[in-house]
């Protein structure tokens, strides 16, 4: 039983990321919406939005002291945008 609980801690531990666990320089991951314009056949232009992964590293890290509040990254991408996005929403990169 004691093998079995230690097991599942550690598939825990390796699926869900800490606060802890994100630092400045580390290497993430994450999806975004972007805008996309497409033409149809007769030329009329659509508005669509598709789901783009990015990849970057954070550059600043804001952490969160009581649970109203959450934690934020900022991350520089290979193109040298800059987006903020919570740590809910970064993968780690290993």
């Amino acid at each position: 039983m004691k093998t079995l609980l230690e097991n599942f801690k550690k598939h825990l531990n390796e699926v869900y990321y800490t606060e802890n666990d994100y630092k400045i320089g580390s290497r993430v991951s994450w999806n975004a919406l972007e805008r996309v314009e497409k033409s149809t056949a007769t030329g009329r232009v659509k508005i669509d939005y598709a789901r783009v992964s990015h990849s970057g590293e954070i550059i600043e890290l804001y952490t969160s002291v009581g649970a109203a509040a959450g934690s934020a990254a900022i991350m520089d991408d290979e193109t040298s945008s800059t987006y903020e996005l919570p740590l809910s929403e970064l993968t780690l990169i290993a």
